[in-house]
């Protein structure tokens, strides 16, 4: 009987590991809305990454159109590139030297950005909204 529901057990948990995710969707045009800060205590270079991150959304628009991706920061500037999504992650390119990899998820009509694969409790996000 043990061995029985062990095997269920592991069965549905691979089932439930083989369903693909849900492609993030991030096409449109999109404005900060705001910054959850998360609940860690951070190091330095958490701190550093994070606001990097931040200052290219904080108050700022992004419009993400068939793989061209254009940024507006009061704080970075405006930017042009292009991207790819692929397994909840968005890479945008801007030029040769200039990349960026995002963790990103829908929730609702948002588009969150997660700092890094830890949970959003602990490191917090950027939510960004339709314009």
């Amino acid at each position: 009987m043990r061995k029985l529901l062990l095997g269920v057990v592991a069965t549905v948990f691979f089932i439930a590991c083989a369903q693909p995710a849900e492609p993030v969707k991030v096409e449109g045009d999109w404005k900060f809305k705001e910054q959850v800060e998360g609940s860690a205590t951070l190091n330095p270079q958490e701190e550093a990454m994070i606001t990097s991150i931040a200052s290219l959304f904080i108050d700022g628009e992004v419009s993400m159109h068939e793989g061209v991706i254009q940024m507006k920061s009061p704080k970075r500037g405006s930017r042009k590139g292009t991207y790819t999504v692929s397994d909840g992650k968005l890479n945008a390119e801007f030029g040769a030297s200039n990349q960026i990899i995002l963790h990103m998820k829908n929730e609702g009509e948002n588009l969150s950005i997660l700092f890094g694969d830890a949970s959003v409790e602990e490191l917090g996000k950027i939510v960004l909204e339709k314009r």
